[in-house]
């Protein structure tokens, strides 16, 4: 990016990371040279013969402002479904670096990466995933994004539906088209299911001039002399083909919607991990591969508020907290009325309590939240754009376009007008539902 927003993105994302979980079944752990048998804990490892590259990673998170605390997993320990046990030391960790390839049996197999990134993506703790590998980076992105993404129903139903008539339009093509039906097919490989899966209708719509990753299924296409819908069902049907393909690849578990980039520097998002991609031979620029790709993605601003919020509270928390505490009267008045509430009232007082102390805290690390967002909004100004160009670049919506322009308004009275129902009593303006009709409470708080 060249717009300045990537210096916020890295405020809000890369400078909190205060640790690192290296797993890499070539790296030395703790176990292996403290053991009393090193040489044999450590038998398969090939580090001593070239410590620099370890020492080129760990040098770079040590150069830091803040250096980070790093912790070393070989990824050897395995339970449970074959996953490795590792995940949970994410909840520790701010920042993964995982080497692909953790089988020294299967130099290119990265079932057990993507076994990991399947568990940590699987739980609300927000993580950043730097995978670093000797394979192509465009191949183990593609790995990676199929091992993530589940079974699509939708594609399998729209396939059953033009099979016969698909596979009808491949046997006449044999004659003008030798091989016809392996050629279509072949045509569609990883890359173009990936496509697909991120936007269907935009990947429908490279079919009419033959963009990548669709130009060589277009030139049989037009060898075959097949009419437009033809094409479109000739797709759908190859489509489907490669997802049965690849199902024993596909996550088991569903993890909501996914995005990605699979150009340079590629990127995979879902709403609990980040994952970028970097070489092995880069081991010295393995953080500016992570800052690139979450450049490219370029999150909206809504998301590095809510980042840089986060990060205060870690970093401000215990201080916040004491000057929180530290207003004992009000607290121990707060106190006295949960202690004195009947068990009907309680869950409201503890719902209130609660909302204090919380208030309580953001008012002690809101100040510089809000100037980290005054700074953005200031160099926002200074680029001389349309505010209305500004927030459709940030959020990829045209506020322009007056049916995205309402839906706008409706979402924003939603959000500034609902909260979820809490306590004991409706009050005005909640909502709810009883049998099959909505009600809204237009008086005061009542029973």
């Amino acid at each position: 990016m060249t717009d300045g927003y990537d210096v916020f993105i890295r405020r809000a994302l890369l400078d909190p990371i205060r640790s690192a979980l290296i797993v890499d079944d070539d790296y030395p752990t703790y176990e292996d040279i403290l053991s009393e048998h090193s040489s044999e804990v450590a038998k398969g490892k090939d580090w001593r013969s070239a410590p620099e590259r370890v020492q080129r990673l760990l040098e770079q998170f040590r150069r830091r402002e803040t250096p980070l605390l790093v912790d070393v997993h070989d990824g050897q320990d395995m339970s449970g479904h074959g996953a490795v046990d590792v995940a949970g030391h994410l909840h520790q960790s701010d920042l993964l670096v995982l080497d692909y390839e953790l089988s020294r049996a299967e130099p290119e197999d990265g079932t057990k990466a993507i076994n990991i990134l399947r568990r940590i993506a699987s739980n609300s703790h927000f993580n950043l995933v730097i995978i670093y590998t000797s394979m192509q980076l465009e191949t183990v992105f593609q790995q990676v994004g199929i091992g993530l993404l589940s079974w699509c129903p939708v594609l399998d139903a729209r396939t059953k539906q033009v099979e016969s008539g698909a596979i009808e339009k491949l046997e006449e093509a044999e004659s003008c088209l030798e091989g016809a039906e392996q050629r279509f097919l072949d045509s569609i490989g990883n890359e173009a299911y990936l496509d697909y899966r991120l936007d269907p209708l935009m990947f429908l719509e490279k079919l009419k001039t033959g963009e990548p990753p669709l130009g060589h299924f277009y030139e049989l296409c037009k060898k075959a002399r097949l009419d437009d819908q033809v094409r479109t069902d000739l797709l759908t049907y190859c489509l489907g083909q490669r997802q049965d393909a690849i199902q024993h690849a596909l996550n088991p578990e569903d993890l909501g919607k996914l995005s990605w980039a699979g150009r340079d520097p590629q990127w995979i998002q879902s709403d609990s991990v980040f994952v970028a991609f970097a070489r092995k031979r880069q081991h010295d620029r393995i953080l500016e591969r992570l800052d690139s790709a979450l450049s490219a993605w370029s999150p909206p601003p809504s998301r590095l508020f809510l980042s840089r919020l986060r990060a205060e509270i870690d970093e401000e928390g215990f201080a916040a907290q004491e000057s929180v505490l530290g207003r004992r009267r009000a607290l121990a008045f707060w106190y006295e009325r949960l202690l004195a509430a009947d068990r009907e009232l309680r869950i409201q007082f503890v719902a209130d309590s609660m909302k204090g102390h919380a208030d309580l805290l953001l008012d002690e690390v809101l100040p510089k939240v809000s100037q980290f967002a005054g700074e953005m909004i200031e160099l926002e100004h200074s680029s001389g754009k349309d505010k209305r160009e500004i927030s459709g670049i940030r959020f990829a919506v045209d506020l322009t376009e007056s049916s995205q322009r309402e839906i706008a308004l409706k979402e924003h009275n939603a959000l500034a007008c609902s909260r979820p129902p809490g306590g004991r009593h409706l009050t005005t303006g909640h909502v709810f539902r009883k049998d099959s009709e909505h009600w809204i409470c237009l008086s005061p708080a009542c029973d």
